[in-house]
């Protein structure tokens, strides 16, 4: 689906919308020479539009992920500043995308290392979790990831077990780089291994997954 909207830039409402389809795409593909090759970006650079916004800090965050995993860990920094320009836009929002934002402003405060303020966020989340706010729970989880992955991943099995229609683990596995810090964790591990369907998907894209690959 996102190969075939990254091929439509007409289809979309803004040049950064474009973007964005084209960033998750390269995630799929786990391309992150790419979505570290936009770093500096002008669409990036600059302050957006409230109407593209959640574009804006979705691909922002991509981006520092992919120069985390190709050892750029200096250039990290500016992109999160960046990000957080724009909290108070989100911060009286209530609809879907913001749960969306709120979790990448969540990821910025983390990258910085300022994990009071990312919690205030991943806890604004889960007090407003519902159907409407965050219908899958992704948000919530990947948030709380970033203060505390351990609480994140035992909440995410809880949740598969007892409402597997969800299928959070599934769209986790899918955006793979997104939600990374659940992805990797040994515990989410052994359940994809166990679950077995996303195991070649994952072990082509992510190291932490190559020893289940098929040639293993």
């Amino acid at each position: 689906y996102a190969n075939e909207l990254a091929k439509e830039e007409a289809f979309f409402e803004s040049e950064i919308q474009a973007l964005f389809w084209r960033a998750q795409l390269w995630e799929t593909q786990n391309d992150v020479e790419a979505l570290a090759g936009l770093q500096d970006h002008p669409l990036l650079l600059g302050d957006p539009g409230e109407s593209d916004l959640l574009w804006y800090l979705w691909v922002n965050a991509l981006v520092a992920k992919s120069l985390q995993i190709t050892g750029q860990p200096e250039n990290i920094e500016p992109i999160a500043r960046r990000m957080l320009r724009s909290e108070a836009l989100v911060a009286d929002r209530t609809d879907f995308a913001a749960a969306q934002m709120a979790y990448k402003l969540v990821e910025a405060y983390s990258m910085l290392g300022e994990l009071d303020k990312a919690r205030k966020w991943s806890d604004r989340l889960f007090d407003s979790e519902d159907s409407h706010f965050d219908p899958w729970g992704g948000m919530a989880l990947g948030a709380l990831a970033g203060t505390d992955v351990d609480k994140a991943v035992n909440e995410l099995r809880v949740r598969e077990e007892s409402s597997p229609e969800r299928n959070t683990a599934d769209w986790m596995a899918y955006m793979h780089m997104t939600f990374r810090q659940i992805v990797i964790h040994p515990d989410m591990q052994a359940f994809y291994v166990k679950e077995g369907k996303w195991i070649d998907y994952l072990a082509e894209r992510v190291p932490e997954y190559a020893q289940y690959g098929k040639e293993n």
